[in-house]
């Protein structure tokens, strides 16, 4: 049994005292950081590509632009949310953007230099550059509405970028159901008032009434203790 001991040590201490076993160790935890940073870094150092909307009217054209106004508004909660959970409920950093208009848009929609996709293929391109808020640029994608009602028509070159076709699909979504209810003489709004009479969960946890009058009902940082100590250990033991 000393003998089983001793090889299990020798082989044991020979594999943890090598570099490639610690680098191991350290790569999925530190790939998985430097691609969240990476990530995060790219979203905010992206230039704003430049969109055209090809339509009677502008119907789509608002839609569009109501949709990435409202994605806005959700980043700005979800930022102030996240910087209030960080500092314990402090106030928000100072640098936080304060409304959602100061957050730079990623897509800019600009007059579109052509009426078919054959006249704008040039722009689509690459080889030629159309004027717009932030300089001259290609056009990243040209959306073209027909007036009988057909397909709308997404064009780009870029497919792997897909934020742009997303806010055109619910802005589409959002007009034909508007432009449904209204031809059954509903009011439009009137699921905006349902979704708003829904009642909040609020997540209470049940405790003794001694805890209860003496910690509240209210789920709080130690009460999830558990399962981040349970994704801490997984760690360690993998580790």
């Amino acid at each position: 049994m000393r003998n089983i001991f001793l090889v299990f040590r020798r082989d044991y201490l020979g594999y943890v005292s090598a570099w490639g076993f610690w680098l191991g160790l350290a790569a999925l935890p530190l790939l998985a950081f430097v691609g969240m940073i990476l990530g995060a870094f790219a979203a905010s150092t992206t230039p704003a590509r430049y969109y055209a909307v090809i339509e009677t009217g502008d119907t789509y054209s608002v839609a569009i632009e109501r949709e990435f106004a409202q994605q806005r508004e959700r980043l700005l909660e979800s930022a102030q949310e996240l910087s209030d959970a960080v500092a314990g409920g402090a106030p928000a950093p100072t640098d936080l953007p304060s409304s959602a208009d100061t957050i730079a848009p990623k897509f800019v929609e600009v007059a579109a230099p052509g009426r078919t996709v054959d006249a704008l293929r040039p722009w689509l391109l690459g080889e030629k550059v159309v004027s717009g808020p932030e300089g001259s640029k290609p056009l990243f994608a040209a959306i073209i509405v027909p007036d009988d009602g057909g397909p709308i028509q997404y064009w780009s070159e870029n497919v792997t970028v897909s934020d742009l076709r997303r806010q055109v699909e619910d802005a589409a979504r959002e007009i034909s159901r508007t432009a449904f209810l209204k031809s059954q003489n509903i009011d439009p709004d009137i699921l905006e008032r349902a979704n708003e009479a829904v009642p909040e969960v609020v997540e209470q946890r049940i405790r003794t009434v001694e805890e209860q009058a003496a910690a509240g009902n209210d789920v709080t940082l130690a009460d999830q203790a558990p399962f981040v100590m349970s994704i801490g250990i997984a760690f360690m033991l993998w580790f």
